[in-house]
């Protein structure tokens, strides 16, 4: 049994859509650890339920996750061949068939979250410094910048119509980035105010 070309592309979206709220979440559970966030009283407050729980590892799981769907969503696009993407335009994405600029950013967070996921890995982590495992984290937040972008204005019918960033299907991408911009406020804000506390996972 074929599976026509246009259900590739509808996978290839959900699970486009999918990945966006993973690493959006993931961004900000990051966010979270940063933090000295055990002392906060919700935390406390639930500390029968969350003492049980593994922040970094959960943390790193659903990053794998995250890379996971997004290799997913490009691998269902290229098995959609009326979509006129190949591996070498995905890879070379200013020669795109679709909106070349949009699906370059797509291409450029894909690599920087390949960069995040291998340098979660725990020899990876014990390998580098602090600082500069630190830094290359920080990345993550140009990778869902480029990510949302891409998801909020990519026509993802391909037919390159201008887009539409309250369509039904750009709402995940619309509310991740709403989340985020409040997320980073608050992080901003209290980095401010505590300067001198080191985060829960400064060593590991």
């Amino acid at each position: 049994m074929t599976i026509p070309d246009a259900d590739y592309l509808d996978l290839s979206n959900t699970t486009g859509i999918i990945a966006t709220g993973v690493i959006s979440f993931n961004l900000l559970l990051g966010m979270m650890m940063s933090t000295r966030y055990r002392n906060f009283p919700i935390w406390k407050k639930f500390e029968k339920i969350t003492r049980h729980i593994n922040v970094l590892k959960t943390h790193t799981y659903i990053a794998y996750i995250g890379f996971g769907l997004v290799v997913l969503h490009v691998v269902l696009l290229l098995m959609a061949k009326s979509s006129g993407f190949t591996i070498w335009n995905s890879l070379y994405p200013v020669i795109a068939p679709h909106q070349p600029l949009l699906v370059s950013l797509g291409t450029l967070s894909l690599i920087a979250l390949v960069v995040v996921a291998f340098t979660s890995v725990k020899i990876a982590r014990k390998a580098l410094h602090f600082k500069i495992w630190k830094r290359i984290h920080f990345t993550a937040y140009a990778v869902v910048f480029l990510y949302l972008v891409h998801g909020i204005f990519i026509d993802q019918s391909l037919h390159d119509k201008p887009p539409d960033p309250f369509d039904g299907e750009k709402m995940v991408s619309d509310i991740s980035l709403l989340l985020l911009v409040i997320g980073g406020g608050f992080r901003l804000r209290y980095s401010m105010r505590h300067r001198h506390l080191k985060s829960e996972y400064e060593i590991f």
